[in-house]
């Protein structure tokens, strides 16, 4: 796992609209999916958007799927974004786990205080029965980007930037 431990929101947002673009660059028509991404997709997406007035990416080819009904959990996605937040602490179980397992890598962004102990719950703590996003642990490619709060109680194992 690969950790970007970031000391402010806008900073976190920069990394993640990095990953994106980085992804765009590899691979036009990308396939991205969302899981649980709030408040954090709009500050990202306007970062992209910028981006691409620019002519810095582009995202003709590209397509989002948005996870909001069974069969979408079944499709391979390139990127798959998870948002933890209060509202993903109970993630439908077997098709979130499907999008863990179908996704070629997963961006997990957290922030704040109040979402430290869901990082190292899913990150640590858990087991799959209990909790579909701690296939995580065992996913071949997992970007999370915190800021420091978030990210405080987890052990600095893999590879952490600042």
């Amino acid at each position: 796992m690969i950790v970007y431990c970031k000391d402010d929101k806008h900073s976190m947002y920069v990394v993640t609209a990095n990953m994106v673009a980085s992804q765009l660059l590899k691979k036009p028509d990308s396939v991205f999916g969302m899981i649980g991404f709030f408040d954090e997709n709009e500050e990202v997406t306007t970062i992209l958007k910028n981006w691409a007035a620019n002519g810095y990416i582009n995202f003709s080819e590209a397509s989002l799927i948005e996870y909001d009904d069974k069969e979408s959990y079944w499709s391979h996605v390139d990127m798959l974004f998870y948002g933890i937040s209060d509202r993903t602490k109970k993630p439908r179980r077997y098709e979130c786990y499907q999008a863990f397992k179908n996704a070629d890598q997963v961006l997990v962004v957290a922030q704040g205080k109040e979402q430290e102990s869901m990082v190292k719950y899913i990150f640590e703590e858990s087991v799959l029965s209990e909790n579909p996003a701690a296939i995580l642990k065992e996913h071949e490619n997992v970007v999370l980007v915190g800021d420091k709060q978030a990210l405080s109680q987890m052990k600095k194992e893999g590879k952490w930037y600042y």
